[in-house]
């Protein structure tokens, strides 16, 4: 591969990007396709996953096993020495999803006709004349990013987008057009839907479809639509009635359980997180302060995935069926017992009998508090992780949902208690309490996307924390930043991981957070040091903040020292 035709630039200080020249076409995706089978096969140490871009991909790796310099050492080799072309975007797997035009399941078919000038005959044929090459996957799980595309089909999006779209729902943006894996908002002019189920997490494939692959338009009936989806949706019922009636995972069943007498305004259950499926457009979810949430496991001699509650802002009223131990980490609170005027201490193990009840409290300082249980809450795992995930609706209770008064949560059985004194100082949140909050950050994919005033601005004023902030992202109110030349914010989707510090249009900051999605068109800059998440994840509307630039290097030897 010529070295001139790739660049790599770090993503704050556990991600690199390697990216093609800025460009949407076929022989981009090709080098783009290659690239990402290389690495995926090359076994660099350290290196935990990559995903694929339209022009880019996305590689993470563990900053306490290497660094960026290291990473992009081993990429430039194998970039080099090995051809990194894939086959063209006309060959590959070929999958081909039926749709059913118009109706009420192409509510805006007549808008596109209109804008088109097409007739139905014409528009359907059209869309179903052309195979389509899956540059990415990204936004939701399961969601393609299609190429080739007819410009004749090319309509805008809505002018107020949708507060809900079907799952299944295929549609025209621009010079685009896509399916929904998943119901979710989105301002896209829907023409279609396939009665397919592009993710089913009860799938032994869970995705559908993915990057590389071309997909191809067939036209139904809805007759057939109906037919299609009757069978799709049975064969899921039955995967899911078969999962119910078999013995429960894992090496122990639960023999305990905690009661939600009062759920806060969110609490969630969260693990380390539902890593290994970036590629195909699943976030990773977990906590938003790893840190809280491993104190608590470590401190427990839990497994340093068991899963527990991250409780925003409030925390949840508990009833315990049996004796057991919890500790409490991350923002400060008060708890106390029902019928006791004692304060239960954080940072420790804390020793709860049978039928005593947790009071709900607020977290004075910070945003979120974490319970932990001796052997974890064991709700069932899917794709590997008991995380909820509120947009894919998959992991925690009932379908990746928050807490409800009256929910059950099952514990594992505990194989060992706590045998050593964990020391606890060098976790200690110290900003909890600070007027003005420091987050440490790196530079991004997009630094010179911002003018040198940009960056001034951004390192030395103080920006507030936003009251629509959430775990998606956080927003920060404060001056607008400029850009650069001809940029102006946005940019060809590429890769986001959390940490990444998108900058929009207008010039606002948002710190990309543990729910984020996997792919954005927004310039990103700046990244998070790693150091900083649990710093970030304990901001709060209207706390103060003030962003310190840091090199890379020094990112990774400071948070090296903190662990």
């Amino acid at each position: 591969m010529e070295k001139a035709l790739i660049k790599i630039v770090d993503c704050g200080d556990s991600a690199v990007s390697v990216r093609f020249p800025q460009e949407i076409s076929p022989k981009v995706h090709s080098m783009v396709m290659g690239c990402f089978e290389v690495i995926r096969q090359a076994g660099i140490p350290g290196v935990l996953g990559a995903a694929p871009a339209y022009a880019s991909v996305l590689v993470r790796f563990d900053p306490l096993v290497t660094d960026g310099e290291a990473v992009k050492d081993a990429l430039a080799v194998i970039l080099t020495e090995q051809k990194i072309a894939a086959p063209s975007h006309g060959t590959g797997r070929v999958v081909e999803i039926p749709v059913c035009y118009g109706g009420e399941y192409g509510p805006d078919i007549e808008n596109v006709m209109s804008h088109t000038g097409l007739g139905l005959d014409s528009l359907v044929g059209l869309h179903t004349g052309n195979d389509y090459p899956v540059h990415m996957i990204g936004f939701t799980a399961g969601f393609p990013y299609l190429g080739g595309m007819d410009e004749r089909l090319a309509a805008p999006r809505l002018a107020l987008p949708r507060e809900h779209i079907a799952a299944g729902s295929v549609g025209i943006a621009g010079g685009q057009t896509g399916m929904y894996s998943v119901a979710s908002p989105g301002g896209w002019q829907i023409i279609g839907r396939t009665p397919l189920r592009l993710f089913d997490p009860d799938r032994e494939e869970p995705f559908m479809i993915k990057a590389g692959d071309r997909v191809r338009f067939v036209s139904i009936t809805e007759e057939e639509f109906i037919e299609l989806e009757a069978k799709a949706y049975a064969r899921a019922r039955r995967k899911q009635e078969a999962a119910k009636s078999a013995p429960k995972a894992g090496k122990h069943a639960a023999r305990e359980s905690v009661t939600v007498t009062s759920p806060g305004p969110f609490t969630t259950v969260q693990d380390a997180g539902r890593h290994g499926h970036v590629a195909s457009g699943l976030s990773g979810c977990g906590p938003m302060d790893p840190y809280a949430l491993d104190l608590g496991n470590e401190l427990l001699g839990n497994a340093p995935n068991a899963a527990g509650l991250e409780a925003t802002l409030r925390t949840p009223g508990l009833k315990f069926s049996s004796d057991t131990y919890i500790c409490i980490t991350g923002g400060y609170c008060e708890p106390r017992l029902k019928g006791s005027g004692k304060t239960l201490q954080m940072n420790e193990v804390i020793p709860v009998k049978a039928g005593s009840e947790l009071l709900p409290a607020p977290v004075k300082l910070g945003c979120r508090t974490y319970f932990t249980f001796a052997g974890g809450i064991d709700v069932p795992e899917v794709l590997g992780s008991r995380s909820t995930d509120s947009r894919a609706m998959i992991g925690g209770v009932s379908g990746g949902r928050k807490l409800e008064e009256g929910d059950v949560l099952p514990l594992g059985s505990a194989e060992s208690w706590p045998v050593k004194l964990v020391d606890t100082s060098h976790r200690n949140l110290s900003q909890l309490g600070a007027a003005v909050k420091i987050l440490f950050i790196t530079k991004g994919p997009q630094f010179e996307d911002l003018s040198e005033e940009a960056v001034r601005t951004f390192t030395t004023d103080e920006y507030t924390v936003s009251t629509s902030s959430d775990r998606m992202g956080t927003r920060f109110d404060g001056p607008a930043l400029t850009f650069a030349g001809k940029a102006d914010g946005n940019i060809i989707t590429d890769g986001v991981l959390p940490g990444a510090i998108q900058i929009v249009p207008s010039g606002k900051p948002i710190l990309m957070n543990a729910d984020a999605q996997v792919s954005g068109g927004y310039s990103k800059p700046f990244w998070l040091a790693s150091v900083s998440k649990s710093a970030a994840a304990q901001l709060r509307p209207g706390d103060k903040v003030r962003f310190v630039l840091i090199s890379t290097g020094e990112a990774v030897r400071r948070y090296r020292e903190s662990r």
